[in-house]
């Protein structure tokens, strides 16, 4: 049986070719991929619809490249995107490629988990693309953002990439997360178990970005006793919002970030304790709902809260 693996090209929309094909300059490797096309059927089961899809879903381990970031977080943000399938057996040319040409990042999900003295980190990326091409097939979606867009071509970007060269993504397996909250008198930070956050926005019938990029919303589980501020930041009324950082470091927790997300005014809109005499722990799981946030050097928002 073959052995495949997948690589995701990035490229600036501004950056093409005198005939508008995308020139890609950023490349790395990705651990899964999928991406579908649907069509509606009537009663008697023809096909009553146009083909729509080609939204994508790519998976990697490892923290997402800080030159994504804006493109994540904004909803305007728009990237040429090529995804290639390579048999590692030939090192030539793609089994298989999709492109998505002025692609928009719709939703990315982030997410740690504790594992012993390791830590497990995950990146999920959903993207749409105006122009998506398989092969010598392309659907055009014409959204209404292109008008002052730049000319571009669909094209397949042939690649000469050597498998066995593909980058991965690389991740201290040692990596912790840590949560720091300003107001806490100790001044010590909180080990996490695990630590989750999800960024999407909404997209039309065409598959294009409708409505502005929300969430910010995160979990987060740990190992703790009683705490004063933990359970008043879940409890009482007038003190309940917090800022602070979920930071990602070595496990000394004393070493430079590899990742910061800044929160600020944020509340608990969930808490849960477990005991068990089987595990002898105590296991806090919060949801944590904050009116701003920091990715890395990103800002985002998802508008003022009106004050209580």
């Amino acid at each position: 049986m073959a052995a495949y693996k997948t690589i995701m090209r990035t490229g600036s929309i501004f950056n093409t070719n005198s005939d508008g094909t995308a020139i890609f300059t950023d490349v790395f490797e990705v651990e899964s991929m999928e991406y579908s096309f649907d069509r509606g059927i009537s009663d008697n089961g023809k096909p009553s619809t146009p083909i729509v899809g080609g939204m994508a879903t790519v998976a990697f381990r490892g923290f997402p490249p800080q030159y994504l970031h804006k493109w994540i977080l904004k909803s305007k943000e728009r990237l040429n995107v090529q995804l290639e399938v390579l048999n590692l057996s030939e090192e030539s040319i793609p089994e298989e490629t999709l492109q998505l040409l002025n692609a928009a990042c719709i939703s990315m999900k982030f997410s740690y988990e504790g594992l012993g003295e390791q830590g497990l980190v995950t990146t999920i990326l959903t993207l749409q693309g105006e122009d998506v091409t398989l092969g010598s097939d392309t659907l055009y979606y014409e959204w209404q953002e292109s008008r002052d867009k730049p000319q571009r071509t669909a094209s397949i970007f042939v690649s000469t990439f050597n498998a066995s060269k593909a980058i991965p993504i690389v991740v201290d397996p040692c990596i912790k997360a840590f949560m720091e909250i300003d107001e806490d008198s100790a001044q010590k930070p909180y080990s996490l178990d695990s630590f989750s956050i999800e960024f999407m926005q909404r997209v039309d019938h065409k598959g294009e970005p409708a409505w502005e990029e929300k969430g910010g919303l995160f979990s987060i589980s740990l190992n703790h006793p009683s705490n004063y501020l933990l359970n008043h930041w879940a409890m009482y009324k007038h003190k309940q919002k917090h800022s602070g950082y979920i930071v990602f470091r070595n496990p000394d927790g004393m070493s430079s970030a590899v990742l910061s997300i800044r929160f600020e005014n944020a509340y608990c809109i969930s808490y849960k304790k477990s005991v068990s005499a089987a595990t002898d722990g105590i296991l806090l799981e919060m949801i944590i709902t904050p009116e701003s946030l920091k990715f890395g050097n990103i800002d985002f928002n998802n508008g003022k809260w009106a004050e209580d």
